[in-house]
């Protein structure tokens, strides 16, 4: 995977390129499909994205996607405050379980009074259970309910 790595870097052998926006990615179909249940539906489909080699995604961040794109290749996903829930959002609609996964764990690990609320609300938008009882758990059996309604009144 490291060599592949490096000619994702490099732009060797690339056979698709991932645009949003003006931006864009040169990676491998294989290792995209290996990753992302979306690309493997999608190059194995006979889709014309599978045979022009472009695939244009609206309504994902750049950043987000260029994050997703190095994990897969190996790298560590570099979640942060900053991007987790444009990490998370993208990872969703690109079918992509494992970062999804890593995504509600960092939610759930640096979850406080401040962001509880809206961590409930992305539960519900995304169905994500564990999240969701994550943070009933640390609103009932944490003794956090009144500072999360302090919180939103301000």
């Amino acid at each position: 995977l490291k060599q592949l790595n490096e000619m994702q870097k490099e732009q060797h052998l690339t056979d698709v390129v991932l645009y949003t926006g003006e931006k864009e990615i040169h990676c491998h179909r294989t290792v995209m499909a290996a990753a992302s249940l979306f690309f493997k539906k999608m190059f194995t489909s006979g889709m014309k994205e599978s045979r022009e080699g472009e695939v244009h995604l609206q309504e994902i961040d750049f950043n987000a996607l260029s994050l997703i794109v190095r994990a897969s290749y190996g790298e560590k996903l570099k979640l942060n405050g900053d991007n987790v829930q444009s990490i998370l959002e993208a990872s969703d609609r690109l079918e992509m379980r494992e970062y999804i996964d890593d995504c509600i764990i960092y939610m759930c690990n640096h979850m406080d009074s401040d962001n509880c609320l809206d961590l409930y609300l992305i539960s519900k938008k995304y169905s994500h259970d564990q999240l969701k009882r994550s943070v009933v758990e640390y609103l009932v059996f944490g003794d956090n309910f009144a500072d999360c309604m302090t919180c939103s009144d301000s």
